[in-house]
């Protein structure tokens, strides 16, 4: 536990990762979990991957959500699920979104359980219960939305790839922590 009787950041994001989303995704591809779960075991992993490290304890962390789910506004255009390639554009959803008014643009995953629940692919009512028991020390003002896209190169190129310029909207609003949910 941490202090005050509150769960301890790491036992708070444990339970958000254990929601829908987690059973969604094993239920999904439990080839795509066993994968990333063996390079997260691997020994090199460090070396593979650019890490971070948290300047302050995750209880005190502010934390973003980062979909891959397609969801976005009724106010927002939806993703373009025509185009072949997909669509490397994003959309920022605010923290305090109504989850009962978002929407689901998405033709790589069945949305069904996406539409009924939005917490199944973009967990932000675990976020804020995470804050309210003090797991985290606040969920982000906004947070963000990719959908379906196979271009990979428009979504890291530099400086101008969409995961670049919502890396910058991240850093501007002082996001120290970005859970990544894929669909």
């Amino acid at each position: 536990m941490g202090g005050k009787g509150k769960p301890s950041g790491w036992r708070a994001l444990g339970r958000l990762v254990n929601s829908g989303v987690g059973r969604f995704v094993l239920e999904r591809d439990a080839g795509l979990v066993a994968g990333m779960m063996s390079v997260a075991m691997g020994a090199d992993l460090e070396e593979q991957v650019p890490w971070t490290p948290l300047r302050r304890p995750v209880r005190e962390c502010t934390v973003a959500l980062v979909t891959t789910a397609g969801v976005y506004r009724p106010d927002q255009a939806p993703f373009d699920v025509d185009a072949v390639t997909g669509d490397p554009s994003f959309r920022m959803i605010p923290g305090d979104q109504d989850l009962g008014e978002l929407r689901v643009a998405h033709t790589h995953y069945p949305t069904d359980r996406a539409r009924r629940d939005p917490n199944v692919v973009f967990p932000l009512q675990r976020l804020r219960e995470a804050e309210a028991e003090g797991g985290i020390g606040r969920v982000a003002r906004r947070h963000a939305s990719f959908g379906f896209c196979a271009r990979t190169r428009a979504l890291i190129a530099t400086p101008g790839g969409s995961a670049h310029e919502l890396a910058r909207l991240l850093v501007a609003d002082e996001v120290d922590l970005a859970l990544l949910v894929p669909a």
